[in-house]
């Protein structure tokens, strides 16, 4: 199992945190790998295998024999390894979550995926996503710029999928022309381990490319929103030959998709009567909502993560401009029907970071910022635009 690159440990103090967000990133890294899957593996994953080894040591456990001995963990919820992981705070993990799932088993689920965005021992590991967004952010804050970015948003949330010359058109267009380079960086050649018969499928519902089971032999979407055992009935096709390209893994899943969960919210509000602007001011939040008859503003940020612990470490105060008068963290009802428990836990994990802050003041939640469910903060919605006489019976 050693690896020249990543020296076995040997010293006290090891953190189980790092080495779990280790092997979320070397399974992330291997499911976006051809077969076969060579050794070395990547370094990521061969650090936190070694890492492992050190605390089935230290503890007397059993050991991980091997890449394909803990694949087999992988696919169980990480509680219930034969190991003792210390991971901090009872809430960090939950009783089912797992790093590998999906009918087949074999796919990263949304918990790795999140795990692979927590902050890094290592520059080197610091996600593709966020240097990519970094870049892009940098340039549209420049005069005029906004327009850039909205067009840039929408076109990586509703077109996941481009032929070269779709690729090579969306480059052309004038309000997309200043993120050419970076467009060709955020989609790259779509795997042809994915096509059958010579052609790839796209996902009716994220439009993103799907995958032949290798159980069920049915066609199978990563997006766990779209995925079922039953298999989904794709539409579209794309032929090899049209040089089809893909959008990055990291932008699909933190960018794509509660990026669509954003545009079904805008749509949602604009047929209730409220102005909504997304991604005001180059992404200083989500959505800006503007009340017609108050002129009160509420700015939200959609937040889609299956780990409401890691959500809450990672999310930051809202920005104060543009200037709003309420604030809002929602989230999918998906993510209440899977835990019912994740408000709780979000909230309590925010409160523990505001008590323990060191650096000053931090605001997550308070009188002013609130943690909803999308269908109950549409609710509020609807109060708020409700005249003052029937705001009062809808309250009562």
């Amino acid at each position: 199992m050693a690896n020249a690159a990543a020296p076995l440990l040997t010293q006290e103090g090891v953190d189980d945190d790092t080495t779990l967000r280790l092997l979320a990133t070397g399974l992330v890294q291997l499911a976006d790998t051809l077969p076969p899957v060579r050794v070395p593996y990547s370094d990521p994953l061969q650090r936190g295998l070694n890492r492992l080894a050190w605390r089935s040591v230290r503890t007397n456990s059993p050991l991980v024999e091997g890449l394909a001995d803990f694949l087999v963990w992988a696919r169980r919820p990480i509680a219930s390894w034969p190991i003792s992981l210390n991971l901090g705070e009872r809430d960090a993990i939950g009783p089912d979550d797992a790093l590998l799932g999906g009918p087949d088993g074999d796919r990263p689920t949304d918990v790795c995926e999140e795990l692979t965005l927590k902050p890094s021992p290592d520059a080197e590991a610091e996600s593709v996503e966020k240097r990519l967004i970094l870049d892009v952010l940098n340039l549209c804050r420049r005069p005029g710029g906004e327009r850039t970015y909205t067009a840039y948003r929408r076109l990586l949330i509703t077109q996941p999928v481009l032929t070269e010359d779709g690729l090579f058109t969306a480059c052309e267009q004038p309000e997309l022309q200043l993120l050419a380079n970076h467009l060709r960086l955020d989609y790259q050649l779509a795997p042809l381990a994915l096509a059958v018969d010579g052609q790839f499928a796209l996902c009716p519902k994220c439009q993103n490319l799907v995958y032949r089971s290798s159980i069920q032999g049915v066609f199978l979407c990563d997006d766990s929103a779209c995925a079922g055992a039953q298999g989904i009935i794709p539409i579209t096709f794309l032929p090899v030959r049209a040089q089809v390209y893909w959008l990055r893994r990291e932008l699909r899943r933190f960018v794509a998709r509660p990026g669509r969960a954003e545009i079904a919210l805008e749509e949602r509000l604009q047929a209730l009567g409220v102005d909504v602007e997304l991604w005001p001011a180059v992404d200083a939040y989500d959505l800006r909502i503007t009340f017609p008859r108050t002129g009160e503003v509420w700015a939200v940020d959609v937040k889609d993560w299956a780990n409401a612990y890691y959500l809450a470490n990672a999310v930051t105060p809202f920005r104060r401009e543009p200037r709003w008068t309420r604030a809002f963290f929602v989230f999918p009802e998906a993510r209440r029907d899977r835990q019912d428990r994740y408000l709780t836990i979000f909230t309590r994990r925010c409160q523990q970071r505001m008590a323990r802050a060191a650096g000053g003041p931090l605001n997550l939640l308070d009188d002013r910022c609130q943690a909803l469910f999308v269908e109950d903060f549409v609710r509020q919605v609807e109060r708020q635009l409700a005249p003052p006489q029937g705001r009062r019976r809808a309250n009562a």
